[in-house]
């Protein structure tokens, strides 16, 4: 099992080099945006006066209702007997919504008062984590695929941005369903370690099999066999974000703003939050490129079984 690991990682960045020229740009700019939103949400959370309480007040009474909206729409959506994917991404706005409506409630709460890490900066995070993964990260995700079945199969770059772009709208509600599933999930951990494994090979199963109408569903199916390796491969992806983190904070200012940085995110300076964020999401990329070398092998064997 650990020897699959380990060689599901260096498959991995074997395609990360592969594809660098579309990967490392497209990485860089998605986790740029990502931290930008961050540091948004710090400074909102942290400057007290920045908005009048009858402002916040107006806003969290509009994400209340329209969480409430949200909600009517996806329980008729989950009671319908068939529907399209492209249905369900209105309902990926209704957990940011109401992260929303919590954090415009504590902020209207606190006016004129500060707080050292007030409750409205981790919801402002969670609700713009969500969006980007599940709309930037979309395209995001869509981009290193299809660079790495493209460089596989070596079609052109033009013929590779086509399929980019045709296929992000397909792949958005699969791609928001499973960050939203195990960023809540992560939360209480184990939940969102399973929901990680479970759906290890959903986004792939969209973007490259795009007639398959439960990318999710035929994901639960394709990972039972290959459960434990999943798990080792998310457990060891973990490790390595903890110790990219921990790297950066040593060089750039020391372990125990580290430390500090796992109660308050805002503890380190603005620059090495943002190394911290790139060094993860290089580091996502190559879990990306892993698990998929390994979903390539799980068709592989379903093929050669058929054959």
């Amino acid at each position: 099992m650990i020897a699959q690991v380990v060689r599901a990682w260096r498959e991995g960045a074997s395609l990360c080099l592969a594809t660098a020229a579309v990967g490392l740009p497209i990485t860089i700019v998605y986790n740029v945006l990502f931290q930008a939103g961050v540091e948004l949400s710090i400074k909102a959370s942290r400057e007290p006066d920045w908005m009048a309480q009858t402002t916040s007040n107006s806003l969290f009474e509009g994400f209340r209702a329209l969480c409430a909206l949200l909600f009517v729409y996806a329980a008729f959506q989950l009671f319908k007997p068939s529907r399209k994917r492209s249905s369900w991404v209105p309902v990926l706005f209704l957990l940011p919504s109401l992260f929303l409506a919590l954090a415009f409630w504590f902020l209207a709460a606190r006016t004129g008062q500060v707080a050292t890490a007030p409750a409205e900066q981790l919801f402002f995070t969670m609700a713009w984590s969500l969006l980007v993964q599940s709309f930037a990260g979309a395209v995001w995700i869509v981009g290193i695929v299809i660079a790495a079945d493209a460089s596989r199969r070596g079609v052109s770059v033009h013929e590779a941005w086509r399929a980019m772009v045709a296929r992000t709208a397909g792949v958005v509600e699969v791609v928001g369903t499973k960050a939203q599933a195990v960023s809540i999930g992560l939360q209480l951990l184990v939940p969102g370690l399973y929901t990680a494994v479970i759906f290890a090979f959903a986004e792939f199963i969209a973007i490259l099999d795009p007639s398959v109408e439960r990318p999710l569903a035929q994901s639960r199916e394709l990972t039972k066999v290959a459960r434990h390796t999943l798990f080792r491969l998310v457990l060891s992806y973990f490790i390595l974000m903890a110790l990219g983190s921990l790297g950066v904070c040593m060089v750039l200012e020391s372990g125990k703003v580290w430390m500090s940085s796992i109660f308050d995110p805002a503890t380190p300076r603005v620059e090495t939050r943002y190394a911290i964020t790139l060094v993860n999401g290089l580091t996502q990329w190559w879990f990306v490129m892993a698990n998929l070398a390994l979903y390539r092998k799980r068709i592989a064997v379903i093929e050669a079984s058929k054959g």
